[in-house]
């Protein structure tokens, strides 16, 4: 197991029951090998299984709706207790598949695994996704978003979707953004049952995903992202935050989407740094991307 930078037993996971998906690399990756070494009981899902010692691994494609349904039945009843944490780190790159794939995976799958977990989950349980900043402009999209959220059938969102093209071009950015602001509305439903919801939005980082984001990044516009830092992230440099949100450590801490890109959007905002020229930095020098 690749520990390099391991942080053992300080957040607390030993013993607790953990559902991560997109586990067999990456970010999910990383987090599946810091929560073995703190102790925690890991059910890992993705399409491939990687060799780690995790208790149990379910093949799942979020692109399959029905699939989803049978894996978090499946979950729930092989668990000897509530699940604890539900870590949604899955996800599709821009480029590569398509618009209603896209979706599917990052949004209408992340968020149709997760309301069927949530039964098998009780107080003190927390949920923390994946996001990206792709989806800073939210705040020009809630109107949006919001209708699209009421559409809890998954068929009717998906016609939603497929009737704005206009969405569709920039499928990944949007999908992160639903990510975004379910997050942070489904946290004010879930706090009277005890139930924390979080995000993060990474920047940059290395994973193999980024193979798919360079088709559409100039080398430049990858540089100009990183902001002063000057280089990407580490898988585990994004990892533990979404593990610190997931923790009894940060029990105080639900409905936030955490930015984590070695300070770039900041500068972005101030006029420190200039942005790399792509839609979705194009208000950000208006505080677009910050919220309320």
């Amino acid at each position: 197991m690749h520990n390099k930078g391991a942080v053992v037993g300080i957040f607390g996971f030993a013993g607790k029951r953990v559902a991560v998906t997109g586990s067999y690399s990456g970010m999910g990756r990383a987090a599946v090998e810091h929560l073995l070494a703190d102790g925690a009981e890991v059910h890992a899902l993705d399409l491939r299984e990687n060799e780690l010692a995790v208790t149990s691994f379910q093949p799942l494609d979020l692109r399959d709706p029905a699939a989803i349904d049978q894996a978090a039945t499946k979950l729930a009843r092989s668990l000897d207790g509530p699940l604890d944490v539900l870590l949604n780190c899955a996800g599709l790159p821009h480029s590569s598949f398509t618009a209603p794939d896209i979706m599917q995976v990052n949004f209408f799958g992340l968020r149709r695994l997760t309301e069927a977990m949530l039964p098998a989950m009780t107080s003190g349980g927390a949920i923390a996704s994946i996001a990206s900043k792709a989806g800073i402009n939210w705040p020009e999209q809630l109107d949006a978003i919001q209708e699209l959220l009421a559409l809890g059938d998954d068929d009717a969102a998906g016609e939603w979707f497929a009737a704005r093209p206009e969405l569709a071009e920039h499928a990944y950015g949007f999908s992160k953004a639903c990510v975004i602001v379910y997050t942070m509305a489904r946290a004010a439903h879930l706090a009277p049952r005890g139930i924390r919801m979080n995000a993060i939005s990474p920047g940059a980082t290395d994973t193999p995903m980024m193979e798919h984001f360079r088709k559409k990044r100039t080398d430049e516009q990858l540089r100009k992202s990183t902001g002063g830092i000057g280089r990407m992230s580490r898988p585990e440099e994004q990892a533990l935050p979404l593990l610190f949100l997931a923790a009894d450590a940060a029990s105080y801490v639900s409905g936030v989407n955490l930015v984590i890109d070695g300070g770039a959007l900041g500068g972005f905002v101030t006029g420190e740094l200039a942005p790399p020229e792509v839609p979705q930095y194009a208000g950000v020098r208006g505080g677009a991307g910050i919220g309320a």
